[in-house]
């Protein structure tokens, strides 16, 4: 049993965009605003999402409560940031009852969950597979859906 803990820093998350990408992306310009990694915080980059998705009762959050502001949309599902810096950190859907999934880069501990499937890959770019044997799944991967294929495209 692992329990989640979250890394008490503010992660910063950034996305990237450049004029023409992604078939001729400029590049160089600075990234302004960010202080960097200190001691009260970390960067991390992502060009996709990974999510860590756990049981209610096994998460809790332990520290920095007042500053979580939570959003209901209008799907039912509700995602949590930090009311702070902005990271967000958590969803909560109506499809998943039971469970809430962490953003896997706001963990503390993230090698001690390690993916278990790929989900929408019908957005999947076509120059990015990882190369797993995992299983993918065309949307979501609830409970009852079988995977389209296990590992990269053909």
């Amino acid at each position: 049993r692992v329990e989640a803990e979250w890394d008490r820093r503010c992660a910063l998350g950034v996305v990237l965009a450049a004029q023409g990408y992604p078939e001729n992306p400029q590049t160089g310009d600075p990234i302004e605003g960010l202080c960097g990694p200190t001691e009260d915080s970390r960067v991390f980059h992502a060009g996709f999402v990974t999510y860590a998705g756990i049981a209610n009762e096994r998460y809790r959050v332990v520290e920095g409560a007042s500053h979580v502001v939570r959003w209901l949309t209008d799907t039912g599902a509700t995602r949590s940031f930090c009311g702070t810096c902005g990271t967000t950190f958590l969803y909560e859907g109506p499809r998943w009852p039971g469970e809430v999934h962490l953003f896997h880069g706001t963990l503390s501990n993230p090698s001690q969950w390690p993916p278990t499937g790929h989900a929408h890959i019908g957005e999947q770019l076509p120059w990015f597979d990882a190369h797993d044997t995992l299983p993918r799944f065309e949307n979501v991967a609830a409970r009852g859906v079988e995977p389209v294929r296990c590992g990269p495209k053909a």
